[in-house]
């Protein structure tokens, strides 16, 4: 009976325990998932932009082509592909 009451006594003073790692815990998980969000965007507006540079240099080297043809193209898969992840693009 008196190893039961000291149980109680120990069980009150963790009340509210959960509450307190959960108001450490759920900050750092919340900033951890918008980091990864914020690099998966970023990554991917960088693989847009090199493809659109790649496109515009594969035109400008081809046979009969031009600077304004090749840089023309770029623009025009920047803003095809990219949407609204790039914002003011210029070639």
């Amino acid at each position: 009976m008196r190893r039961s009451r000291s149980n109680r006594w120990l069980m009150r003073g963790e009340r509210g325990s959960s509450s307190v790692e959960m108001v450490i815990a759920l900050p750092l998980v919340l900033t951890v998932l918008f980091l990864a969000v914020q690099a998966g965007t970023w990554f991917h507006a960088r693989s847009i932009a090199l493809a659109s540079a790649q496109s515009g240099a594969r035109t400008s080297a081809m046979l009969n082509s031009s600077l304004e043809a090749g840089l023309s193209s770029a623009r025009s898969f920047a803003t095809d592909v990219g949407g609204t992840t790039l914002t003011g693009v210029t070639v």
